[in-house]
């Protein structure tokens, strides 16, 4: 009998270990690909992409953001456009879990923006987004407490490497999830590193998105007046876009800022 139950604990404690680490096997079949076959190519950005991907559902962060930004680097030294297609839907996903688009577009309205983006660009180079498969294994919940513990350990690699731009995405990364959990206090505290650290490296663009989250953050404090004050600095950076096409979706995005805003207003 206590062998039998020895077993059957033996046999649960594999099943959830399986199952806490179901993106492990196919995290090293790619992983295993790239090292195998090194060559420089454009299979290679595909293939650093999905390592990205698997690595983020898995929320191995700094081992993601890294190998998109090499894939990153080599569809650039490839002049492989495509590439960049597929950087922004990592960064869409880095940037808040907003892979359903619309709808989950107020967790972080910096990965909405790069969802807005994307088929922009992709009509840019007169191209049709191919569908990645891997997208369907994006799970369909994580807990924010735990994804807010793992991008805290992947900020310390980039800013250890002084690299501002991935340090303002994870911060922003980190406010929608602080925002998820209701903890407005943090998020805002996040949006403030992300927004500095964007204005820092000359985006001011993504500066906004993560301005009209903080907006939102403190609408739902009731700080009215502090919102006030975050939109006039919103606003100035949409008088100060010179492309056309950037300034109309900056205002669309503020548009939806208020229509939401308006919405939840106390009666």
């Amino acid at each position: 009998m206590k062998t039998l139950i020895f077993t059957l604990f033996l046999t649960l404690t594999y099943s959830f270990g399986v199952a806490q680490n179901s993106y492990l096997p196919k995290i090293d079949s790619v992983q295993n690909l790239l090292n195998t076959q090194p060559k420089d190519d454009t299979t290679k950005v595909i293939r650093l992409n999905d390592l990205a991907l698997l690595c983020s559902f898995d929320i191995q962060f700094e081992r993601g953001i890294l190998a998109a930004k090499q894939a990153r680097q080599l569809s650039q030294k490839l002049n492989y456009p495509k590439g960049e297609g597929l950087y922004l839907n990592f960064m869409q996903l880095l940037s808040g879990d907003s892979y359903l688009g619309y709808y989950d577009y107020l967790n972080s309205y910096l990965g909405y923006y790069y969802y807005l983006k994307r088929p922009l660009y992709y009509a840019d180079i007169k191209e049709k987004e191919e569908p990645n498969k891997l997208m369907e294994l994006f799970p369909q919940y994580r807990d924010p407490e735990k994804v807010i513990a793992k991008l805290l350990e992947a900020v310390k690699y980039f800013e250890k490497n002084k690299d501002k731009d991935m340090m303002a995405h994870i911060f922003g990364a980190i406010s929608a999830n602080y925002q998820m959990l209701n903890k407005t206090k943090e998020s805002i505290e996040y949006t403030d590193r992300a927004i500095k650290l964007f204005e820092e490296t000359a985006q001011p663009e993504l500066a906004f998105m993560v301005m009209l989250q903080k907006i939102e953050q403190l609408y739902l404090s009731q700080k009215i007046n502090e919102a006030n004050e975050v939109e006039k600095e919103a606003k100035l950076i949409i008088e100060n876009t010179k492309t056309a096409r950037e300034k109309a979706l900056l205002n669309f995005c503020m548009g939806l800022m208020y229509a939401h805003n308006a919405q939840n207003k106390k009666p």
